[in-house]
């Protein structure tokens, strides 16, 4: 191979066989005269030139994703630090707990971002959040509040709390425990958490649970767990230790109750067997949906509110500060109306 005496097919041979082997390789390079290995070097290309505009799009890129970082950062840690909360009158005894001391709270006085609160052996506390949310804390109890700009978040260490929820206006209010996180707008709910797991009931509204199983959306007099093991309990049993759980209990079961009248009185009383409209659609049809029509069923279902809104006391206070306070009840009446007029021109299946 040196001298080049060798057949062609040999040389391909050899040569491809230098390139795999090291030692071979080096007894090559050593019969041609080189220096070893050290002396090969693999030929590098020039480096190609990136075109300019392409420099500055990178650049620009980069500098936007670097901003909204910043400017995420920068707004999460304001909504943080202006996080207030106070601890309301007629309050049991509530801790702030530090790495050397203790100390009582006594009503009225803040409370900030990143405090431990804990409650007494043999009392509970309750405090009011800057957005009007309230959260009540059974004996035995520690939260740590927090806040980004996509709302306030109660993490929930152990213990048991209710929380109201004030209409949020724009994000959540959250409750994070170990294993799950409880998402609201505005609504009445329950959480417990130990070493088991975490228990979460609804008494008014839509709570979203957020676990490793899966997401689940629950409405009132619903309850579930983060551990198959821990049993489910009464929601009685469960706010048994609050100073308002009757208040709480009676709008549960009013709420729970004209649930199920209206649920009976929309739905209809027999199942649609007819395929008259299916049988309409052209023979290439890739998805077929109907609804029957729920025009008179909602005109039922809205006298049955209104008469029950008119007997209750519970049912009325709850109207008058979730729907007519919040300016809804107008929007209700509308898309109640616009269905009614759309029903009575259509069919009994749409």
């Amino acid at each position: 191979l040196v001298d080049g005496s060798l057949p062609e097919a040999r040389a391909l041979l050899v040569s491809d066989h230098t390139r795999q082997c090291v030692s071979c390789r080096r007894v090559l390079l050593e019969a041609r005269g080189g220096v070893g290995p050290a002396a090969v070097r693999p030929s590098v290309s020039a480096p190609t030139a990136i075109p300019r505009w392409i420099r500055l799009a990178a650049a620009a890129v980069v500098a936007l994703g670097l901003g909204l970082a910043g400017f995420t950062v920068v707004g999460n840690s304001i909504a943080d630090h202006r996080l207030t909360a106070t601890v309301t009158r007629g309050s049991g005894e509530l801790q702030l707990v530090r790495a050397d001391d203790t100390e009582i709270l006594a009503p009225g006085e803040i409370v900030g971002s990143g405090q431990l609160l804990r409650t007494a052996k043999s009392q509970g506390s309750e405090i009011a959040l800057a957005d009007g949310s309230m959260v009540e804390l059974a004996p035995r109890s520690e939260i740590e509040l927090g806040a980004t700009m996509r709302g306030t978040t109660v993490r929930l260490h152990r213990g048991n709390i209710i929380v109201r929820a004030a209409d949020q206006r724009s994000g959540r209010l959250q409750v994070a425990t170990d294993d799950c996180l409880v998402a609201v707008k505005g609504t009445i709910f329950v959480v417990d958490h130990g070493f088991k797991g975490s228990r979460v009931s609804v008494i008014e509204g839509e709570v979203e649970v957020r676990q490793a199983a899966g997401r689940e959306l629950l409405n009132p007099g619903q309850q579930t767990t983060t551990n198959e093991r821990l049993r489910t309990v009464a929601i009685e049993d469960q706010i048994a230790w609050s100073a308002n759980s009757e208040q709480h209990l009676a709008l549960l079961r009013e709420l729970t109750s004209l649930q199920r009248e209206v649920v009976d009185a929309v739905e209809p009383e027999e199942l649609r067997r007819s395929t008259r409209l299916l049988d309409l659609a052209p023979a290439d049809t890739a998805v077929y949906v109907a609804v029957p029509n729920l025009a008179e069923g909602l005109d039922e279902a809205r006298a049955i509110v209104e008469e029950r809104i008119a007997s209750s006391p519970v049912l009325r206070g709850w109207w008058q500060t979730n729907v007519v306070d919040n300016g809804v009840e107008e929007q209700v009446d509308m898309v109640l109306d616009r269905l009614q007029a759309f029903g009575d021109a259509v069919g009994d299946e749409v």
